[in-house]
């Protein structure tokens, strides 16, 4: 008998609850908690299949940083960068998404800050120093996405 779409929906809801409580308490511990990327949000910084480690936010978070989150209105699980914060509430959005953010998203619902990417063997450390400030802000303009593309035509144009 095939799987119905309200099965696999039902059986999606309950592994995101269970990857969400297995977060909060490995956090809670003060421990990392790593974990295979899915998805292509935050291309080119983060692919699918990437092993990201996420540690306890130790204070407020900052512009630029990186954050696994509850999303507010659907309880999804996410990781995408701050673009902009007023006081407790954060601007989330994916690097890799042009005109759509995440809308404001309260201290509750944070999880923790991506601390480190890994492909494969290596450590993936650019858009988690101080260059996420700038990245923040160009996503937050939506201008990120199409310099992204500009330069990826580039490296296609002079075969780089």
């Amino acid at each position: 008998m095939p799987i119905k779409n309200e099965d696999k929906a039902e059986a999606i809801i309950a592994v995101n609850t269970l990857l969400i409580d297995l977060i909060r308490d490995t956090l809670a511990s003060s421990s990392t908690f790593r974990f295979a990327a899915a998805g292509g949000s935050m291309q080119p910084f983060i692919y699918s299949g990437d092993t990201v480690s996420i540690t306890p936010l130790p204070d407020s978070p900052k512009l630029g940083d990186v954050l696994a989150f509850i999303h507010p209105q659907d309880g999804r699980l996410l990781v995408h960068r701050l673009i902009q914060k007023k006081v407790d509430n954060f601007l989330m959005k994916g690097d890799n998404t042009r005109d759509h953010n995440d809308g404001w998203v309260s201290t509750p619902h944070l999880l923790g800050r991506v601390k480190q990417v890994e492909r494969g063997k290596r450590k993936i450390t650019f858009g988690l120093g101080v260059e996420k400030y700038l990245i923040a802000l160009l996503s937050r303009w939506n201008k990120l996405v199409p310099i992204l593309n500009g330069l990826r035509s580039a490296k296609h144009f002079f075969k780089l």
